[in-house]
């Protein structure tokens, strides 16, 4: 492609200061047309990727490269605590916005949608949360909770509203302390009250291990969802995260997607990660390359209902999946090395998302 670009540019009768011009903005041009977030807005979906507060606003050597890195490769993000309720309200009454507002001014800086996380789960809850127990008083904190959340921080993309809340047993919810089984109607409490804050963001229940058609838990989700639409309950998506060990069935979430399509719901991939125990051999790095391109072949091909694509994080240097949670000790999940370079999954990515350029 370069060798193209220096033949157009330098085959000419051009004046050398115009063909030098012409030639930095074509080479330019060209850098951006191979990133992960220009080849997504070609083929007509957002590639995205968590970040962590620290590595994107801390003024030290590494937040440099990953703060270029991540605003360069992505068009959508979601920061990974700081919007969550133990950051902005850790005592009650007392909202701690400033590093949630942020991270919303950051996406906007970089040019990329912004996907709030979360309003609503039964992690992270500060312990004065966690004490009430009377239902009716719950569901006014959650009402003033979301309210106060989404008018503080105005302009989000998406919210995930309420975040794994689905069971994988016969009942659709599970323990979520404090919300179930303390009120039982919490997830309808918390999509009313989001929409009336934030009428224009788009609503999503956001969830792992539903991702493939025809588990229990998949099911659930979208019986659930399903009952939501039916009864007038304002929900716009369902995320699934896609948190990976081994190669899923395509197969089966493109049904699944298709499925959550039909209820005229939108569909994002939020959080997905492709876990690549140590030492990770080439061998390895394909497979798990296979995987990220199998997943958004998916999505692509449902794009009209599978709106996003996006990792939770992109570099293995800073990663959620590290210590207990690798039985070898790294799991070398994400797109780019511990170094920032790219490894197999970007260019199979690439790859595919040119062929749904559109």
């Amino acid at each position: 492609k370069l060798q193209f670009l220096y033949l157009i540019v330098f085959g000419t009768n051009l004046e050398m200061g115009t063909m030098k011009s012409l030639a930095a903005a074509l080479l330019v041009a060209a850098a951006d047309a191979a990133t992960l977030r220009a080849a997504g807005a070609a083929a007509g979906v957002f590639m995205g990727s968590q970040f962590k507060y620290s590595s994107i606003f801390n003024a030290t050597a590494g937040a440099g490269i990953y703060r270029a890195t991540h605003s360069q490769e992505y068009g959508l993000s979601t920061v990974g605590n700081m919007c969550k309720w133990g950051a902005v309200q850790p005592h009650r009454g007392n909202y701690t916005f400033e590093r949630c507002q942020a991270s919303l001014r950051y996406a906007q800086s970089a040019g990329q949608k912004f996907r709030g996380h979360n309003l609503c789960w039964g992690n992270n809850n500060p312990p004065w949360l966690l004490a009430i127990t009377d239902p009716d008083e719950l569901r006014e904190v959650l009402r003033g909770h979301i309210n106060a959340t989404l008018r503080a921080v105005d302009g989000a993309y998406a919210w995930d509203v309420v975040n794994e809340a689905v069971s994988e047993g016969k009942q659709w919810l599970k323990p979520s302390p404090p919300w179930y089984p303390a009120v039982p109607d919490y997830i309808d409490v918390a999509f009313r009250a989001a929409r009336a804050a934030a009428p224009d963001a788009l609503l999503f229940y956001n969830d792992f291990r539903a991702e493939e058609m025809g588990t229990v838990k998949s099911d659930n989700v979208y019986n659930m969802v399903k009952s939501m639409v039916a009864r007038g309950v304002p929900i716009d998506g369902v995320g699934l995260q896609m948190h990976l060990k081994v190669a899923p069935n395509a197969t089966k979430i493109g049904e699944n997607i298709a499925r959550l399509g039909a209820l005229g719901l939108q569909v994002h991939i939020t959080e997905m990660d492709v876990i690549c125990a140590d030492p990770c051999p080439p061998a390895a790095l394909e497979a798990q390359a296979q995987v990220y391109a199998d997943v958004l072949r998916v999505c692509l091909e449902h794009k009209k209902t599978c709106r996003s694509f996006e990792t939770w994080g992109f570099t293995d240097a800073v990663t959620w999946l590290t210590g207990d949670r690798c039985a070898t000790g790294n799991c070398h999940p994400l797109p780019y090395d511990e170094s920032y370079n790219a490894k197999p999954a970007v260019a199979a990515m690439l790859k595919v998302l040119a062929e749904f350029a559109e």
